[in-house]
């Protein structure tokens, strides 16, 4: 805090370059198609994002405080539901050879589209993990490049306490299984002998102690025949976590409720990677890798695990009236070592399978439509079919429809009950 404060002295003292103050608001409102009692019906979101930055010289200043509001569908979780964590507040100090940032902010990091397989400081509010969306970093970022034509830099980033994912529940020490439709599936009663039954209540543990520090370097070079490359070496802590539990109580005992006691791990990984990207025609392709290796005394919890992504997209424009289409697809490529060490009793939140995606986009004048689609190795799927219209410079308005289909045992298969239809509203000022 004092940094910034100082900052702020120097770029008052001096002849400053405010820029104008602006933002956003962004409301979401959706319901879903298929309904029951024991799930709310509709959802919401607001998003209240304002934004002011000055630079003097070598020095500049971003301040944008964003407040996300979760409605309705969510659990107890209060830090999910009203949250400053996709915010800003950042210094920066740039020269010809070294620029420095320190501050809040999210972490850009490889070649790939959506995910990042080499990009360990992600984190994201998965309140509505159809549309998540990242959460900033406390960081201390470094990038030297001192080649007269900058082709070669090397940059290192220390985050002393990583942000990590924030899921459906979980913070207020109760997980009731029917306060979210996204959350995972929990049994409320456990068949005993004869036919009875026995109530199952469940209780959020606090976290597994691990270091919560982050930190990478890599090298990048650029422009190499047209191409950028870079290799990446870093150590992260897990950003979503891996679910112990252990039951207590007595099952013989219809009157007494067994507790399943749940308790959030989150495994020291090493990484090392890299990427590549660059143009082939009027192709844009890329390509991105990271083998995670989990800390020998986290391998109870946690296991290795190699992630690719290979992406290719491309610009058509003046056809249809006029219009352009836009083609993008991604292939995500992911394959876990889970040993014998790894516990049985654990429920991993990550996203475990291969998968791929494509995203389609005309946009003719001030109206866009497209879809995006997901599918996964064992042929689950999420399919958001959009329609925007740019109303005025200021005012956006969108229509989305999103199903999901899959196998009932499958991570999106559980949640095919979601079919939902929703309105968006953005409003730049």
């Amino acid at each position: 805090m004092l940094f910034f404060i100082a900052l702020f002295n120097v770029l008052q003292a001096n002849a400053v370059d405010w820029s104008t103050l602006g933002g956003k608001v962004e409301l979401r409102a959706g319901e879903f198609l298929t309904t029951t009692d024991d799930y709310p019906h509709n959802m919401g979101q607001g998003i209240l994002k304002l934004e002011i930055s000055a630079s003097h010289e070598n020095l500049g200043l971003k301040v944008s405080p964003v407040l996300t509001t979760n409605i309705q569908d969510l659990s107890e979780t209060k830090i999910a539901n009203n949250h400053l964590l996709s915010s800003e507040l950042w210094g920066d100090f740039t020269s010809d050879k070294i620029d420095f940032i320190v501050g809040m902010a999210p972490v850009k990091w490889g070649a790939a589209d959506g995910l990042n397989p080499t990009n360990g400081f992600r984190s994201f509010d998965l309140s509505d993990p159809v549309f998540p969306r990242e959460l900033s970093q406390t960081q201390v970022s470094v990038r030297l490049h001192p080649g007269a034509d900058q082709d070669i830099v090397f940059e290192g980033i220390y985050v002393p306490h990583g942000q990590t994912d924030l899921l459906p529940f979980g913070g207020t020490g109760k997980i009731d299984p029917m306060d979210s439709r996204w959350g995972t599936v929990l049994p409320t009663a456990v068949d005993v002998n004869q036919g009875a039954t026995v109530p199952l209540k469940y209780t959020l543990e606090s976290e597994h102690h691990n270091s919560s520090q982050d930190f990478a370097g890599r090298i990048r070079l650029l422009q190499v025949k047209g191409w950028d490359y870079s290799l990446a070496l870093g150590q992260f802590r897990r950003k979503r976590s891996i679910l112990s539990y252990r039951l207590t109580g007595d099952a013989n005992d219809p009157a007494l409720p067994l507790t399943v006691r749940i308790k959030p791990f989150y495994p020291r990984q090493t990484m090392i990677g890299g990427d590549a990207a660059g143009t082939w025609n009027e192709y844009g392709l890329r390509f991105e890798a990271a083998q995670y290796m989990v800390k020998k005394s986290d391998r109870a919890f946690g296991y290795n695990s190699f992630i690719a992504s290979s992406g290719i997209d491309r610009l058509w424009e003046n056809i249809l009236w006029d219009g352009s289409l836009y083609v993008n697809a991604v292939y995500i490529y992911v394959n876990n070592d889970k040993s014998s060490v790894f516990v049985k009793d654990s429920i991993d939140l990550a996203f475990t399978r291969s998968y791929g995606t494509l995203r389609t986009e005309f946009r003719l004048e001030k109206w866009t439509t497209g879809a995006d689609f997901l599918v996964t190795e064992d042929r689950s799927s999420v399919v958001n079919f959009f329609l925007r219209h740019e109303w005025s410079e200021a005012l956006n308005l969108s229509l989305t429809a999103s199903l999901l289909n899959g196998n009932v045992n499958s991570g999106i298969g559980r949640l095919s009950e979601n079919h939902r239809l929703i309105g968006q509203l953005e409003y730049f000022f």
